[in-house]
């Protein structure tokens, strides 16, 4: 069983996440995002492309390690919105076929 659970800052993901990882004997794999993104003033949009991509393949290596299941907290799901938010797309076009694709590709798995 994989789950992964979405929504707002703050709203309880990771408490739901924890709980139901209790409950059901599976690990918990803990949002990466908003602990590993890096924000400031030398941030460039190339900078965001590699972040998202290093987070996105950081948790992907935690979710394959998990064989009999999961529970996480946010999902590539988030990480294609996110991406989308920051516009990247249009700067990247070939690195965001990339990460949809990579992104797609683990919520196969």
């Amino acid at each position: 069983m994989r789950i992964a659970v979405c929504g707002g800052a703050k709203c309880g993901k990771t408490t739901l996440v924890n709980e139901l990882a209790s409950q059901l004997g599976l690990p918990a794999i803990q949002e990466y995002a908003s602990r590993d993104f890096r924000f400031g003033p030398q941030i460039t949009p190339a900078n965001c492309v590699q972040q998202l991509t290093e987070i996105l393949e950081s948790k992907s290596v935690l979710e394959n390690q998990a064989t009999n299941g999961f529970v996480s907290d946010r999902s590539p799901i988030d990480l294609a919105v996110f991406w989308l938010f920051l516009k990247l797309p249009n700067r990247f076009p070939h690195e965001a076929r990339q990460f949809f694709s990579a992104c797609k590709s683990q919520l196969q798995h």
